[in-house]
């Protein structure tokens, strides 16, 4: 693996942003933040040493601001933080605690190759929260884990009508849209290992585009 002479220059570690989670797609890495009315979107650098990809993240000082009366509202928003070379599956390290970052993507990790028109793949914002489509329809919520994620369970305060019953990879899957609330749409497929399920919280998305997305995770 290559190694760089020195890392590129960037504040100090108090100054920097804390990362968990990022996915990695291709020559890029994704962070999902948070930043308020007033405050500019972060910026950042990754460089790729013997040890893997470092990752620095920090705001910038919105010194434009003035007067203005701002509002505390949070504003939801996918960095983009491009790298040298395609993410090869390497470990990537946060700058700013030194922490090992968790990576979504790579070799061997389940992403989807489609996303509906405007659409576009970023980490879900709480730790541990999988990945999230963020596009104009809302939301979709993209989580993996053992057999159980993948099974359709009827709460008792959350009765739902079943959509379609789709092949996805030779597995059935179940699309349901739950009753109490029209908006919420779900579809669960297992693989016999894993279990997944597509999330949205929007009347206004087709359902069967995520059926085009399950089909779409090779």
């Amino acid at each position: 693996m290559p190694a760089v002479a020195a890392p590129p220059a960037h504040p100090p570690a108090a100054k920097l942003i804390p990362v968990d989670e990022v996915v990695a797609t291709g020559q890029e890495i994704r962070v999902r933040l948070g930043r308020g009315a007033c405050e500019r979107e972060a910026t950042s650098v990754a460089w790729l040493r013997a040890d893997g990809w470092h990752l620095a993240v920090r705001t910038v000082d919105d010194q434009s601001a003035g007067d203005r009366i701002c509002s505390a509202q949070l504003i939801i928003y996918t960095l983009r933080v491009p790298l040298s070379e395609p993410y090869g599956g390497q470990p990537v390290t946060d700058a700013a605690t030194g922490n090992t970052i968790k990576v979504n993507g790579g070799p061997g990790f389940v992403v989807p190759t489609y996303l509906p028109p405007g659409y576009s793949l970023s980490p879900g914002f709480e730790s541990g929260g999988g990945l999230t489509l963020t596009g104009p329809q809302g939301e979709i919520m993209l989580r993996e884990g053992g057999p159980e994620v993948g099974k359709v369970e009827d709460y008792p305060s959350w009765p739902y009508d079943v959509l379609d019953r789709p092949d996805i990879a030779g597995h059935q899957g179940v699309l349901a849209r739950y009753r109490n609330d029209g908006g919420d749409m779900m579809l669960r497929w297992t693989d016999g290992k894993r279990g997944f399920s597509l999330q949205v919280f929007s009347a206004a998305l087709d359902p069967q585009e995520l059926v085009k997305i399950a089909r779409s995770m090779r």
